[in-house]
């Protein structure tokens, strides 16, 4: 089979995805699909509008990122934009270098 895939109306992508908040790629993970499809929203900005995204790497020492930043993200569908309530980061973890995302759907 070829061609696009639909996509779900609820969808959650979620991880380290190797860029920062304010990197190009963020903005373009959020543009809308060629065909259409709506695209991703970041579910940290959804909650907090201009407000920048609080660290999720370098919080506690590594040796490839100069100041802490944001690498780990939370994105969902438009779908999902309605139902989302809580977006929240364990800052406190030492069991990896990044810390964890989480977001709580109502």
């Amino acid at each position: 089979m070829t061609g696009i895939f639909p996509r779900p109306a609820e969808t959650i992508l979620c991880g380290d995805l190797n860029f920062s908040a304010t990197a190009p790629e963020h903005a373009q993970i959020l543009a809308p699909f060629s065909h259409g499809t709506s695209g991703f929203h970041d579910a940290w900005s959804v909650l907090n509008p201009c407000t920048p995204h609080e660290p999720t790497v370098g919080i506690h020492p590594v040796d490839f990122v100069d100041c802490p930043e944001c690498y780990d993200f939370v994105l969902i569908s438009s779908g999902l934009v309605k139902h989302l309530k809580k977006h929240g980061i364990d800052a406190e973890t030492k069991a990896s270098d990044h810390q964890p995302v989480w977001i709580e759907l109502r």
